[in-house]
Parts: C-alpha cells; structure tokens; sequence
C-alpha cells in the first residue's frame, strides 16, 4: 500500500440504504502501518459514474496488528446514507504505508 489513497471500488448495483444500515468487513492489517483509519464512501448517482465525496462517506478505527478483525461499520451514522444507492468505496487506509498490507477477506452487508 505504498499510493496516497489506496481503494477498492466495487462494481455498480442498487440497493436500498434503509434495508443494509451496516456493513461488515473482515480484514488484517499489517504492524507497519501507520495509519489507524479506514473509511467507506457510497454513491447515489450511477451514471455517467459514481461519484464519491466526503459527505457521503463513514471513518472507522482500524487495529494494525496482522490479525484478522471484523470491523462493524455503522453507515447510517450519517444521515446521507438513505435512499437508493449504487456504488461503494472502501479506503482501507487514509496513506499507504511502504511495505505495509491489508488483506481483505470479506466485504457484506448486514
């Protein structure tokens, strides 16, 4: 994770905000990373693209310790998360770190 903004984005669908409050992510950190937050974006346009922003997005603490935590991210803490959404980024670090890694095993919806 040596890039500024290392992220994931997830392909287009739709999906109702109010049906999917939380979501759950399973992931290790490595030691060496300096970084201590992750955060989640969502988009409510589909077209042309998704577009993300800050407003539209949740900070979560993260543990770099090499083990695997699940990490509860409540998105409807902020009051953006509601209607019809169709795209989400996951920033697993807010700096990549040299010589540091995440290893992502799952991303759901609870």
């Amino acid at each position: 994770m040596e890039l500024n903004d290392p992220q994931l984005v997830g392909p287009l669908c739709l999906w109702d905000a109010e049906k999917y409050p939380v979501l759950l992510i399973n992931a290790s950190y490595s030691p060496t990373q300096a970084s201590t937050t992750a955060q989640v974006f969502w988009s409510s346009t589909a077209m042309p693209g998704p577009q993300f922003s800050e407003a539209q997005s949740i900070r979560f603490p993260i543990i770099p310790d090499g083990q695997f935590h699940l990490y509860e991210v409540v998105l409807s803490n902020n009051p953006a998360y509601t209607g019809p959404l169709y795209c989400l980024r996951f920033d697993p670090v807010d700096t990549g770190t040299t010589g540091s890694y995440v290893d992502v095993a799952s991303i759901a919806f609870k």
